[in-house]
Parts: structure tokens; C-alpha cells; sequence
């Protein structure tokens, strides 16, 4: 009877990586991801402190070992064991004295630099200064495995003879009522030291898109939407977490918004198999947007929309993929803010064009009026620009400080002797190169305009329509 013994290895095998325990450690391919380590290296873990069993009401709250791992530099996972499954309707905390001095860190006699904590199904940090004042949390990771809690956190520890030496305080708490159920006093422990390997690169290292190519302007889009040789699929076939229909907003077509946290996913099915570029439709609108993209579970790249155009973006793949019907496409939320609109998702035949943003600083105007000098002037892509005047061998400079497409800026009111003004704008572009433009002279209130005569009903006044993408 070996066939269903063959079977079952079949299956085995068959199972997408991030399923399956590529290094023998106890923990899949996408919970070491997760948690920020290497899926092929079986990581050692360590223990540091241990507790009877019992001595909390609780079972599901009662904390038995907590193990330690280094997973790379000073990325560390610590692994908290409980009698039985771990009810994720507590709060855990790991106090780090991490240099054993009890005069430095938090200023309560405990010595306390770092706080690693889970409530609610997340996980977050808090760090104090030598003199206990509060510093930038770092980024948390978190899996919850049955009966066990893993927490991941980069920190620096005490090394000593390549190890970690520092002290640690566990005090588990239910969260609702709030109430403490159990702790692990204060201990001097040593665990794994810094690695020598590479840490790993995590989802919140990604600073620009990869793997797609995009592309904006609706014409062009609406162009491959309306092409009888592409495919579409509405998000209303996508399974959605964290995120629902938009039926409130005034928006041109079918999209959904996130409505949960960073880590919600929208999923499409794959309904019509061949050989397709992916082209996921993304506004760029307020916060930075960042999406990672798998297919099957297996990463793609990520879609990175931070310029804020508050325009549609067509994100297509940089190369065709073979998809089989029954595939999966999951586009997940990266941050915590920003909208998240998607629309639907485009299979395209063709790699669409390419598309290059452009850079221009047009209608620069600089008016005396009676509160100042006002400059103002359009460019194509949001930037915080310098605007420099200068007057009679003197220059005033304004750094704008947030990212704008339709500028204002002030200057003072000049005195009446103060002569002709010369003004200057300067613009990053996303190189980084600087745009400058040419002197524009500052002009009296109202010279620019130029007078007309005729009726308001016969007379037309001309529209343009400006920085658009067509």
C-alpha cells in the first residue's frame, strides 16, 4: 500500500514555500519572514528564563521558558512559551536592562532601555534614552504559533565575549478586564550575541517600487482598460481583508479603500489563464502607499506611490507571468496611513508603454500687494521648493515644508526705496537634480492683469487645464 504514501510526498511537495519549514527550526518559511529572518538558516534558540507551570490562574497566560535567537546583526527573536494556547487577548511585556546598569535608562530603579510588547494581536517597542528620556520606538514583529508567542525587535544588548548579557523582567497581563496574571522577576540572563550574517531585508526596507514599472495619465489607461485583447478583474471578485467597497465617494469608477491596518490584503482570483503583464491600479493620494504583491505566495515586488499626485497610478509588472486559473494575486498594505484606493486589476497582453515623469515649474508670478510680496507658481510633481528674492544686492530665502503642486509663498513688505526685485525658484527633482528657473521680476499689484471691454454674456474667458496627465 505505498501509493497513498507517494501521494502524500507529492502534496509535500507541491506546497508553496512560505507553507512549509525550509530549515528544520519549527517555523515556516513565511513566519521567519514575518519575523525577520533567513527561511533557509535554522536559527538556535536559547533559554533565559524558566517557570513553573501553575502558578497563574491562567494556563493560557501562564508563561513557561522565554528563549532568545539571533537572527542577524542585532535583530533578535524571542520565543515566550505558555502552559496552553496563547490567548491573543493579552498584554506582554519584556523589560530589557540592556547594558545591566541600573543607573542608566528609564528612571525608576529597574535600568530599563528597552520595552517589547503584545497586545491585541500587535506588537511595538519603547525605548529610553541613558538619561530615561523617550526615544524613536524601532519596528516589532510578531507570531503567534499555539501555545507560543514569538516577539522580534532590533536592539542593542551588552556583549560580552560574543554573547548577550543583560537583564529581563516578564510581566503578562490580561487585557480584558485588565488584570496581571503572571510574571517572571527580574534575572541577569545571556543569550546569543550579535550575528555575523546579514540581516535579512524586511518589507519596511523597501523605498521604491519594484519588480513594475509605473505609469500615469487616464487616457492611456483608459485605453488599455477598453482593449478587447486585456482582461480585467473588478475587485468585487477579490476576497478583501482590511479593506471594503468605496460606495461613499464621488470616484469614476469601481475601487476599494483600506479600512484596517498596515498588513490588509485585497486578493484576485485569477479567472482568466495565459501569459499576462500584471498592471495593478493604485491612486496616489495623501501618506505613503506601499504594497507588496504575490502570486501563489510567492513575492512579485512592491508598489511604492509616496510623490501624492492625488492621480491613478497604473503599476505594470516589468515582465510577463504564465497564470493558471485558480492562481491568487495578493496586493498587501504595507503602512498605516494613506487611502489604499484600488481599482481593478489588469491583465494586459503587451507591456504598456513607457512613461516619464515630468519635471516643470510654469505661471511663476511675483506681486507686490499690500501684505508683502507674494510669489506663486505650479509645478508638475509635489516638492517643497526655495523661492529666493533679491533686492538692491540683498537675498531672503523660503524653504516651503511640506510637498505642494500650487504654491504661495511670502516675503515681507519691502520698503517704498527698496528698489526692483528679482525672483528665483529652485525644485528638487526625484534624482535629486536641481530645477532652477530663470530671474522673474517682481511686478506692482495688479500690472499683469489686462484690461478688457465688451459683455460679461458675449465675452469668453479661456480654460486651460494644467499639470494634467492625458
Amino acid at each position: 500500500m505505498p501509493r497513498p504514501v507517494w501521494l502524500l510526498a507529492l502534496a509535500l511537495c507541491l506546497l508553496p514555500a512560505v507553507a512549509q519549514d525550509l530549515d528544520g527550526d519549527g517555523l515556516t518559511a513565511a513566519q521567519e519572514e514575518a519575523l525577520g529572518a533567513d527561511p533557509r538558516v535554522a536559527d538556535e534558540f536559547v533559554s533565559l528564563l524558566t517557570d513553573k507551570a501553575g502558578d497563574s490562574p491562567d494556563p493560557r497566560r501562564d508563561v513557561l521558558q522565554v528563549e532568545q535567537a539571533s537572527v542577524g546583526g542585532n535583530r533578535y527573536v524571542w520565543r515566550v512559551t505558555f502552559a496552553e494556547e496563547f490567548d491573543p487577548n493579552t498584554i506582554l511585556h519584556l523589560y530589557f536592562d540592556a547594558d545591566g546598569d541600573l543607573k542608566s535608562g528609564r528612571q525608576n530603579s529597574t535600568g530599563t532601555e528597552y520595552m517589547l510588547t503584545h497586545a491585541s494581536r500587535q506588537a511595538r517597542t519603547t525605548v529610553y534614552a541613558a538619561d530615561g528620556g523617550s526615544l524613536p520606538s524601532v519596528p516589532a514583529r510578531l507570531v503567534i504559533d499555539g501555545k507560543r508567542l514569538y516577539l522580534g525587535a532590533e536592539f542593542d544588548l551588552k556583549q560580552v565575549d560574543g554573547r548577550s548579557r543583560y537583564r529581563l523582567f516578564v510581566l503578562c497581563e490580561r487585557l480584558d478586564p485588565h488584570v496581571a496574571v503572571d510574571s517572571i522577576a527580574w534575572a541577569a540572563v545571556e543569550g546569543p550575541g550579535v550575528s555575523p550574517r546579514a540581516k535579512v531585508r524586511l518589507d519596511s526596507d523597501i523605498a521604491a517600487t519594484e519588480g513594475f514599472r509605473p505609469l500615469r495619465g487616464l487616457q492611456t489607461i483608459f485605453g488599455l482598460k477598453a482593449d478587447p485583447s486585456n482582461r480585467a478583474i473588478s475587485i468585487r471578485e477579490a476576497k478583501l481583508e482590511g479593506f471594503g467597497e468605496d460606495i461613499t465617494t464621488e470616484y469614476r469608477g469601481i475601487s476599494t479603500l483600506r479600512t484596517g491596518a498596515d498588513g490588509s490584503t485585497v486578493t484576485f482570483p485569477i479567472t482568466s489563464p495565459g501569459r499576462w503583464y500584471l498592471g495593478v491600479q493604485l491612486y496616489d493620494g495623501p501618506g505613503a502607499e506601499k504594497v507588496r504583491v504575490q502570486l501563489n505566495g510567492q513575492r512579485l515586488g512592491y508598489l511604492v506611490a509616496t510623490s501624492d499626485p492625488k492621480d491613478l497610478v497604473l503599476f505594470s509588472s516589468e515582465k510577463p507571468y504564465d497564470l493558471k486559473a485558480g492562481d491568487s494575486l495578493e496586493l498587501k498594505a504595507l503602512t498605516s496611513d494613506g487611502l489604499y484606493r484600488i481599482e481593478e486589476l489588469l491583465l494586459l497582453k503587451a507591456a504598456p508603454p513607457a512613461w516619464q515623469p515630468k519635471f516643470e515649474i510654469s505661471h511663476l508670478q511675483a506681486t507686490e500687494v499690500a501684505e508683502g510680496t507674494r510669489v506663486t507658481f505650479m509645478t508638475s510633481w509635489p516638492v517643497a521648493a526655495t523661492v529666493e528674492l533679491t533686492r538692491g544686492g540683498q537675498t531672503a530665502t523660503v524653504t516651503e515644508d511640506r510637498l505642494l503642486q500650487n504654491h504661495r509663498v511670502w516675503f515681507a513688505r519691502p520698503d517704498a526705496s527698496a528698489g526692483q526685485a528679482r525672483v528665483v525658484v529652485k525644485a528638487a527633482r526625484a534624482d535629486g537634480s536641481l530645477l532652477t528657473t530663470p530671474p522673474a521680476l517682481v511686478q506692482a499689484a495688479y500690472a499683469e492683469i489686462e484690461r478688457r471691454t465688451g459683455s460679461a454674456k458675449r465675452e469668453a474667458v479661456p480654460l486651460k487645464l494644467l499639470n494634467a496627465e492625458v
